[in-house]
């Protein structure tokens, strides 16, 4: 009993100082859902007076000064005003890519085809590659970019869940 009592303490303490346990959280007001961004992330953020979206890597945070430690200095929490959450799904991106190039490419063999022969432009040969551009961007809206405005509808905060000392 005494090496169990032993072994779940050594695991908490050991646990408790991850940095997982660490990280900054966008957040609807009222929404269940949100964004977390840990340490090593890619942060895509636009400050007050930006024009240009910054990119760097998250290093760390300081949960009591609100200030995310980058590769390149320091960011404060408050002076974000946007932030870009990336697409990461590679399949719908990969599928928006091909759907375009084959709407493009049937519609450009059917053009030649139909200058180059006595085969007529028919109605098929625009309607495949509409839909085709249609699905394409549908493709796009699942896999892209999103842009998050912080301050009306959204905040953002650190949250340190770590094993903090009792104050004595």
């Amino acid at each position: 009993m005494r090496s169990i009592i032993t072994t779940v303490l050594l695991l908490l303490s050991v646990i408790s100082q991850l940095p997982a346990q660490i990280s900054m959280v966008l957040e609807g007001y009222g929404a269940r859902r949100v964004h977390e961004y840990y340490i090593g992330d890619v942060l895509v953020y636009k400050l007050e007076d930006d024009k240009h979206w910054n990119r760097v890597t998250i290093q760390g945070y300081d949960a009591e000064t609100g200030l995310i430690l980058a590769e390149h200095g320091v960011i404060r929490i408050d002076d974000i005003t946007r932030l870009k959450r990336l697409g990461g799904k590679k399949t719908p991106r990969f599928l928006a890519k091909t759907f375009g190039l084959f709407g493009a490419q049937w519609l450009v063999y059917s053009g030649l085809y139909s200058a180059a022969s006595e085969y007529s432009f028919q109605k098929r040969d625009w309607q495949i590659p509409a839909a085709s551009g249609i699905l394409s961007g549908i493709m796009h809206i699942i896999s892209g970019d999103r842009r998050y405005r912080v301050g009306k509808s959204k905040r953002l905060r650190i949250r340190d869940l770590r094993w903090q000392e009792p104050l004595s």
